[in-house]
Formats: structure tokens, sequence, C-alpha cells
């Protein structure tokens, strides 16, 4: 895996739509841009999620949406579409529903549900709104250099708090800095009670995500007092040029990522990219049980 750059953590692939996370203010952003699936021509199925994080053989999380030709999401995606999953050999392995998600958010997505035992290549093939729509996403075998994923416990690190930065400057760089930055990771998994760890950079994530997913969890987190809250910042430095370590402590290419791990220190829920709060609270009310 190669070092993060400040100019980008996605990029356009070929098997759907990731998104360019910048410190800068040009180019093209993806997130914020929304239009009417009337009269707009084609649509496209879109990954909300880098491709080769996710592996065979264990539950993960696939976040898609609906777009126009142009790659731009829709505003008024339909609230389900049914979609097929083929696995490698071009046989069907899933039939299911994906419901819409949005609550809290300004763009809607449709998380689908996948664990699967074969590595390779898999087809989404979906049903939306009389039109068949296609996209791909890939799983891997498990490795040393593997994601951590549910089931998976989370390392402890320590990382930078209001009282002991360690380097990094600002430690929150929402607009409102917050709350999460009082205790390291490694104290938070210590109190052996729920812990919710989010990465992720408002100030810098130009799909206009991060800062919105933050929001949720700070929102959230008064509706749960037994759960221990914790943020990292992607970046060390106020321009965006050097990446934070806590980043490299879990070998990250790609944010924002909230990991809801429960009391025993496995993770129950891995959010890769976007969440919204009605998922969020059910993740956090299941970690808590």
């Amino acid at each position: 895996m190669g070092p993060l750059s400040r100019r980008g953590f996605f990029a356009v692939s070929a098997g759907g739509l990731l998104f360019a996370c910048t410190s800068g203010s040009g180019g093209s952003n993806s997130f914020s841009g929304a239009r009417s699936s009337s009269g707009h021509g084609p649509l496209v199925i879109i990954r909300y999620f880098p491709d080769q994080i996710h592996l065979a053989g264990r539950p993960e999380r696939l976040p898609f949406g609906i777009a126009d030709a142009e790659g731009v999401p829709l505003s008024d995606g339909p609230d389900s579409f049914t979609y097929t999953v083929t696995d490698p050999a071009g046989k069907t392995v899933l039939s299911a529903t994906a419901t819409r998600h949005g609550t809290g958010l300004a763009r809607a997505y449709y998380p689908v549900e996948v664990n699967l035992p074969t590595a390779g290549v898999y087809v989404v093939r979906a049903s939306v709104e009389g039109r068949q729509l296609e996209s791909v996403f890939t799983l891997n075998l498990a490795g040393a250099s593997s994601p951590i994923g549910v089931g998976d416990l989370l390392p402890p690190f320590q990382t930078p708090t209001v009282g002991d930065p360690r380097g990094v400057n600002p430690v929150c760089t929402r607009s409102e800095p917050c709350p999460f930055h009082t205790q390291t990771l490694t104290e938070a998994l210590a109190v052996r009670r729920p812990v919710a760890y989010l990465v992720g950079t408002p100030a810098h994530c130009q799909t206009g995500i991060c800062g919105p997913v933050l929001d949720l969890l700070v929102d959230a987190s008064a509706s749960f007092p037994d759960v221990e809250f914790v943020h990292a910042e992607v970046f060390a430095d106020p321009d965006g040029r050097k990446v934070a370590p806590a980043v490299g402590a879990l070998g990250l290419d790609y944010e924002p990522v909230l990991f809801i791990v429960a009391a025993d220190g496995k993770v129950r829920t891995r959010f890769d990219v976007i969440y919204d709060g009605a998922e969020l609270r059910s993740a956090l009310a299941a970690a808590s049980r």
C-alpha cells in the first residue's frame, strides 16, 4: 500500500465512482451536487466505497448510490431497489432489496450487505425505475495487510488528545471541535465498554461527507452514554500535507471510516465513507447489547 497524498484518497475507477478527498477547493465534488432522476437520461450505480478493501468469508457492507450518466448523484432516488450479485463464475449468489438511507445527510445511499465465501470480482445488477444498472466490486482473501473488519480486534493506539496532541495540529478540524479528543483510543478500549472510533478530516475532505458524518456521531453520543467516542484526524498539519500517525496505524488509504466496537474489543460494524443517523444509531445500539 503506497503512501497517502493530500491530493487524493480516492480516484475514479472503471467499476464505479469514487471520491477525491483533498485540502483544496478546486476539482469535481460529486458529493455536493445532486440532480433529479427525471429527464436526465441514463442512470448509473456508483460505489461510495473504495474497491479492494473487502474480504471473502466475512460480513461486508457496500454502500452504493444512484447517479446520472455524468456521475452526479440523484436527489430523488427510489426508496429501494432490487438487485442480484453474480460471483466470479457467473452464478447468481444473492438476490435482495437495498433500502434508501440518508437520515441527517444531504446525500442518499443504499447499503448492500454481503457475506460470500469466494474471492474475486463480483457483479451487482440493480433494477432502478425500470432500468437495469450494473457495477462491480472485489472480495479479496484475508492477509496480513487486510483492513480491520467485523470480528477483528481493534488494535489500541495513542490517538492525539487535547491534553497531548502528539504533534497533530489541529487535533480536530471540525468548525466547532468535537468532544471526542479527551482520551486516546487505547484508553477508551481499556474501559471495556463499546467504542466508536472515527478517522476522518472535516476540513480537508472535498466530498463534504467527513463533517456531516462526524456531526451525526456528535448528535448520537448524547443518547449512548455507555459508549466511548474517539475521533482522529487524517492529517497532522493545518495544510493537509502530512498524514497523521493514526491513519498509518490502521493501514488506511481512504476516509472517513468508523469502527464500532463491542465491550470485548471486537469490531461489530465498520462504516466505510458514508453512514446516516439511522444506520449509526442501530449499530451503536447493537454494540451496546
